[in-house]
């Protein structure tokens, strides 16, 4: 929010991997503007619409798409991809495509390795009829050294990791082993210095 300041009403957000579109109902729900939320699964749209409806929220709305196709989409001040890169066997692709996609901010969330080596792991056997799995029964997972590396190497000017203070309290977060970004088209450290 402190990014958007009072543009925040006129502000678009793209939900990459949405799923039952939580966040995209938060981005909403926070005064954002138009707030589109996309997901493989009809049924994690179903859900999506169900809240979006149950809530009354008039500013999103929701579709299946593969983010294979993401460029189907159309571009956005935020592009938001929670929980979403490292379930895919085409990470540089999707991180190119949001960067295309991206009109300010890419705000990312992904499980990241803590090796200290610039790499993408392949992990296999994950259960497809899993709500929350990719598409495949097989996936690249990122190292933080990689996720930092490649959002550069798409085109971000800047990217900075997002601490939490509850941090601590969370697993996964406080292991290391998720991680939050913003990056950004621009210079935007100056800007989040005074976010404390």
């Amino acid at each position: 929010m402190a990014l958007a300041g009072e543009a925040v009403g006129d502000m678009t957000v793209l939900d990459v991997g949405c799923h039952c579109g939580v966040f995209a109902l938060e981005f909403a729900e926070r005064g954002f503007g138009q707030v589109t939320g996309v997901d493989l699964r009809s049924e994690n749209i179903r859900q999506a619409e169900f809240l979006r409806s149950a809530f009354a929220v008039r500013n999103a709305e929701f579709s299946v798409l593969n983010v294979r196709d993401i460029m189907q989409a159309a571009p956005a001040d935020i592009v938001f991809c929670g929980g979403l890169l490292y379930h895919v066997t085409f990470p540089l692709e999707l991180l190119r495509n949001m960067f295309n996609l991206t009109k300010k901010y890419l705000i990312l969330d992904s499980l990241c390795h803590k090796e200290p080596i610039s790499a993408f792991h392949l992990v296999c056997n994950k259960d497809v009829a899993y709500s929350a799995e990719g598409e495949f029964a097989y996936e690249y997972h990122p190292t933080y050294r990689a996720l930092g590396e490649a959002l550069y190497a798409v085109g971000f000017k800047s990217v900075v990791e997002i601490i939490g203070d509850k941090r601590s309290q969370v697993p996964n977060y406080s292991e290391g082993t998720v991680r939050s970004f913003i990056a950004a088209k621009t210079d935007i450290e100056t800007q989040l210095g005074g976010l404390q």
